[in-house]
C-alpha cells in the first residue's frame, strides 16, 4: 500500500484514492499514474486545487512553474469531476 500525501490539505492517504499530476512535457492529470517524471498528488476536491494553487505547492513539488493556461485546465478538469 503506497500512501502519498495531497499538497493542497495534507492529507494522507492511499495513492489510488488521490489525482496524480505530472510534468513530463507539459502538464498532465495522469489518471492511470504511469507516466513517469515528478509529480505531485491532490485529494479528488477542488478546494484542494485551489489551496494548492494558492500556495504554489504544485509549482514547488514539480520544480517547474506552471503556466497560466495549465492552471485553467486543471481548474476546469476538477470542476467538472470534482466540484466539490
Amino acid at each position: 500500500m503506497m500512501i502519498r500525501t495531497c499538497v493542497g490539505c495534507g492529507a494522507k492517504r492511499k495513492k489510488d484514492e488521490l489525482i496524480r499530476i505530472v510534468k513530463p512535457n507539459g502538464l498532465k492529470i495522469d489518471l492511470k499514474q504511469r507516466e513517469p517524471g515528478r509529480a505531485v498528488y491532490l485529494c479528488p476536491k477542488l478546494k484542494c486545487l485551489k489551496i494548492a494553487l494558492k500556495r504554489k505547492a504544485i509549482t514547488r513539488g514539480l520544480k517547474t512553474p506552471i503556466k497560466e493556461k495549465e492552471k485553467e485546465l486543471l481548474i476546469n478538469f476538477f470542476e467538472e469531476n470534482y466540484g466539490n
